[in-house]
């Protein structure tokens, strides 16, 4: 019974991810890209930067990107490992350079192995130098025989 209310949590939080995740994206204006500093692999002509369970991906913030001035942090999730339907949660942080990370938000993918476009607020705490780091969690026991991983084009700012 503990096992089914759980689940039925992690389902509800998972929805209720999507949901603000199509209604922040609705308001999408022009973006503007952070530089890369993982280096990805190459689909169609775009770069694809991959994140798991145990490696966070981090972008730097290009100085030209204004990112100051950004409300949302663009994250596209393209592809999308996860055959046994582990509930995802990406958490979004910032990072200024040398200090502790700045929560930002965090969203899911529904279901667990949909890829989607999702907005994050910058909350006026997104700085011209540091890092965006986006890192990835489950409630979830995972068996180590299983690959989880998560495609995600590069990371941009959204004005409005």
């Amino acid at each position: 019974m503990v096992k089914q209310t759980a689940r039925n949590i992690r389902n509800a939080c998972s929805f209720l991810g999507l949901i603000l995740a199509v209604v922040a994206t609705s308001h999408c204006g022009p973006s503007r890209p952070v530089q890369e500093k993982n280096v990805g692999s190459t689909k169609g002509g775009e770069t694809l930067y991959y994140l798991d369970l145990a490696s966070p991906l981090s972008q730097t913030i290009d100085r030209a990107s204004n990112a100051e001035d950004a409300k949302f942090i663009r994250v596209e999730v393209v592809e999308v490992t996860n055959p046994k339907q582990y509930a995802l949660t990406f958490i979004v942080r910032y990072q200024p350079d040398n200090k502790t990370k700045i929560d930002l938000g965090t969203f899911s993918l529904f279901p667990a192995n949909n890829p989607g476009n999702f907005l994050v607020a910058t909350q006026g705490k997104v700085r011209q130098q540091g890092s965006i780091v986006l890192s990835m969690t489950t409630p979830d026991k995972v068996d180590p025989k299983d690959t989880v991983k998560v495609g995600v084009k590069k990371l941009t700012f959204v004005k409005q």
